[in-house]
């Protein structure tokens, strides 16, 4: 950090990601004002400055924070190279500055990872953000994708899929059933999507939940979205894309379901045995479910507007993020 820099600061009166300190500080508060900030976007502890919510006025530092920063380097040694400290002199006054950046890495302090709360102006205990995420298994590479990069945009979001949390033997349907305890559900709607079974099976489950219009956020998938799912084998001519917004095109996953509930119907009739079709019906009673919740689904995606997975992308899920902090 540069003079000019700190007077623009002073100037303007910036108090986005900077905190400026007259009277003491605990080196406790401190430590987690640096965790908080290495955890989150950055910022600064500018110690000499008056803050009384209007002004920013220059003060005579009362403490030695040349030891405390030291203190603050042991405690975070492996984020040294993350954090500096800098004394300059204005107006007859020593302004004191503990600069940190953002780590690649999540840090902790006492065990606990604290995260700066804009808000509030305050580091406060990190609170996971559960989000389960549902997709189909052809379109299993852009899934990869966000499973990677939305937790390292935002620490605080936990992701939950079948991959991880189905393990051998275990039941499916049991694992599904554990959507309407999480936060959020990301859906990738693709064309696949909304022919998948499975998928949605797990659209059924968080509809029961009276808050799913609250909780869902989606990604409606492209036909060129394709390279994304198979980079290695990328065929232009397959079709991909969820087609949502078009009344005639809804038609063709409704026409879809109602035809998988005639073939399994045909077929139970065929069987002519209860006691046999036992697992058919159970199967029956769930296309049925989804034949009904399919058009409401459908209804609340082409209702809001949706952001196709490359954009999505590009902007670093900035518009999912924000839907999560604004609910």
């Amino acid at each position: 950090m540069k003079i000019e820099e700190l007077k623009y600061l002073l100037d303007n009166k910036i108090r986005e990601n900077n905190i400026y300190i007259h009277t003491l500080l605990a080196q406790d508060k401190i430590n987690k004002y640096i965790c908080s900030f290495l955890n989150t976007n950055g910022g600064r502890l500018i110690f000499g400055i008056n803050d009384d919510g209007l002004n920013l006025v220059i003060k005579k530092s009362v403490f030695s924070v040349i030891k405390a920063y030291n203190k603050a380097i042991q405690e975070f040694a492996c984020y040294k190279d993350f954090i500096q400290y800098t004394r300059f002199e204005m107006d007859g006054n020593s302004i004191d500055v503990i600069e940190v950046c953002k780590s690649s890495e999540e840090s902790t302090y006492n065990n606990i990872a604290y995260y700066f709360n804009e808000e509030k102006r305050e580091p406060e205990e990190k609170q996971v953000i559960s989000v389960f995420l549902s997709y189909c298994q052809k379109d299993k590479g852009i899934a990869d994708i966000i499973d990677t990069e939305l937790p390292q945009i935002e620490r605080k979001i936990e992701i939950t899929r079948d991959i991880r949390a189905v393990g051998y033997g275990e039941s499916f349907s049991a694992f599904m059933q554990t959507i309407a305890d999480k936060d959020f559900v990301i859906s990738i709607v693709s064309d696949r999507y909304l022919k998948s079974r499975n998928c949605m099976y797990e659209v059924c489950e968080l509809m029961r939940d009276r808050r799913f219009q609250e909780k869902l956020l989606f990604l409606v998938v492209n036909d060129e979205d394709e390279k994304y799912c198979y980079p290695d084998d990328y065929d232009q001519n397959e079709k991909i894309g969820a087609h949502i917004y078009d009344p005639i095109k809804q038609a063709t996953y409704l026409k879809f379901w109602k035809e998988k509930e005639s073939e399994m119907d045909k077929a139970i009739r065929e069987i002519n045995d209860p006691v046999i079709s036992q697992n058919q019906n159970i199967e029956l009673e769930i296309i049925r479910k989804i034949e009904v919740n399919i058009k409401d689904f459908m209804r609340e995606l082409s209702d809001r507007k949706g952001i196709g997975f490359e954009e999505m992308l590009a902007s670093n899920f900035k518009d999912m993020i924000n839907f999560i902090h604004n609910r």
